[in-house]
C-alpha cells in the first residue's frame, strides 16, 4: 500500500511540475512576442528571506529578495507589482536607481526582469528527479516486502 501511495505521489508531483513549467514557458513566450519594457523603480522596502534549499546536502542556503515595483505601460497606466528580485538588481534598487522590467500590455501584472526568463528546465529537472526518487523509495519498499 505504501507503494502505490509512493509511485501515485510520484506521478502527482511530475505532473504539478511539468503543468508548472509548460505555464512558464507559455508566459516567457508571450513576454518575449508582445513584452512591452519599462522602468521599475521601488515601491516599498526590500523583503529578505533566508531559505534553506538542501536537497541531500548539494545546495547551500539561499536568500530571496521580495518587493513591490513600481512602473508606467507605454499607455501610462502605473502598476505595481510584488516580485522576486535577483540578486544582481538588490543594490541598483536599493540606491534608488530603475531597473528594466519586461511586463504583457494586456496584463502589466505579468513582468519579468529585462533579460531574464523563468526557469523552466530546472522545473523540469527538479520534477524528475523527485519522482524518480519518490519511484526508487517504492522500489526499495517492494523488494524489503518481497524478501
Amino acid at each position: 500500500m505504501t507503494n502505490l501511495i509512493l509511485k501515485l505521489g510520484a506521478v502527482i508531483a511530475l505532473f504539478a511540475l511539468l503543468n508548472s513549467a509548460w505555464s512558464n514557458h507559455s508566459q516567457n513566450s508571450q513576454l518575449k512576442r508582445e513584452g512591452q519594457t519599462a522602468a521599475a523603480i521601488l515601491s516599498g522596502p526590500i523583503e529578505e528571506e533566508t531559505q534553506q534549499r538542501r536537497f541531500l546536502g548539494l545546495m547551500p542556503k539561499s536568500t530571496l529578495f521580495r518587493a513591490d515595483l513600481k512602473f508606467k505601460t507605454t499607455n501610462g497606466q502605473e502598476t505595481v507589482v510584488t516580485h522576486e528580485i535577483p540578486k544582481q538588481h538588490v543594490e541598483a534598487l536599493r540606491s534608488g536607481g530603475p531597473v528594466n522590467v519586461v511586463y504583457l500590455p494586456s496584463n502589466p501584472k505579468i513582468t519579468s526582469f529585462a533579460g531574464e526568463s523563468l526557469q523552466v528546465v530546472s522545473l523540469v529537472l527538479a520534477g524528475l528527479v523527485f519522482s524518480a526518487l519518490l519511484f526508487g523509495l517504492s522500489l526499495i519498499g517492494n523488494k524489503s516486502e518481497d524478501g
